[in-house]
């Protein structure tokens, strides 16, 4: 970031930007970034201020770097398999219900270090919470807990 004064004092002008020269064929984004403006969010990477979530909504857009998400088809999917796959769970570690409880919880929480390194590496949305609550509740239904 380049504090404003630095345009209008010639000596930075000059030798930090040569005249203009540095900014040629450049976007250039003006904005606040006091405290005392009040213009802080939180995200996901910290506290940012508002031009500073417009410079990466634009550098995310010249990129065409959007996140996606997984559309209805995918969501529906993997609830199917989350169901199937807890039921699978239960009548396999029948009568062990220390088992199927930490079979239970492993695969929660597999599902959310999935859906965390794909967004992570993909930039994709996957459904958390559905698949989530009806592996749980497939799996304590039918394990009979």
């Amino acid at each position: 970031m380049i504090s404003l004064f630095e345009i209008f004092v010639p000596d930075f002008w000059k030798s930090n930007y040569a005249e203009g020269a540095f900014f040629k064929d450049r976007v250039v984004l003006v904005g606040a970034t006091a405290e005392r403006l009040h213009d802080f969010h939180l995200t996901p990477w910290g506290k940012l201020s508002g031009p500073e979530i417009n410079l990466h909504a634009l550098a995310a857009m010249l990129r065409g770097s959007w996140l996606k998400q997984a559309g209805l088809a995918s969501t529906l999917l993997a609830i199917v398999f989350a169901a199937l796959a807890a039921v699978a769970l239960t009548f396999s570690l029948r009568g062990g219900t220390k088992w199927l409880v930490a079979g239970l919880a492993g695969g929660a929480i597999f599902w959310l270090v999935l859906c965390a390194a794909v967004l992570m590496l993909f930039s994709f949305f996957l459904p958390a919470a559905p698949p989530l609550l009806t592996w749980l509740l497939c799996g304590f239904a039918w394990g009979g807990l």
